[in-house]
């Protein structure tokens, strides 16, 4: 699976989530460069959301690569950094689980520079596995 299908499978998974729990979803038709992926509408409100895929572990951790590389005008690709301040929810799928986390994007906002984030399960008090944000990697100062 190229990363262009691990991606859509990601988003088709989440819009599948969200639509069964009674959303509304609309995806960007022409410009698949915005900073979300998903528009979900509830109750009339509605939600941007940010779609993340990982398939990798590390350890009891799996890591989600919150940046996107894309192309630029002269032909080179260019790291585009995750802004928190984009979406309204962050949704890692992790693959190997097939697990979605949704995650509000305000708690990276002490981290505006990440590039990597890791995401652990923890047992939350009810016995329930819940999914909790262990660390982060910060982008280097330049990139090309």
């Amino acid at each position: 699976m190229n990363t262009t299908q691990f991606g859509a499978l990601g988003e088709s998974k989440t819009i599948t989530k969200l639509m069964e729990l009674g959303f509304d979803v609309f995806t960007p038709a022409f410009d698949r460069n915005s900073e979300f992926d998903i528009i979900a509408c509830k109750d009339n409100k509605l939600y941007k959301i940010q779609v993340k895929s990982t398939s990798s572990a590390a350890g009891d951790s799996y890591v989600v690569r919150l940046a996107s590389n894309r192309p630029n005008n002269s032909k080179r690709t260019r790291m585009k950094k995750f802004k928190p301040s984009s979406c309204d929810i962050l949704v890692v799928y992790i693959y190997p689980l097939d697990v979605l986390c949704f995650i509000d994007p305000i708690e990276l906002t002490n981290r505006p520079n990440a590039i990597n984030m890791r995401l652990k399960p923890t047992k939350h008090a009810n016995g329930r596995k819940q999914w909790i944000i262990s660390d982060y990697n910060s982008f280097p100062s330049t990139i090309d």
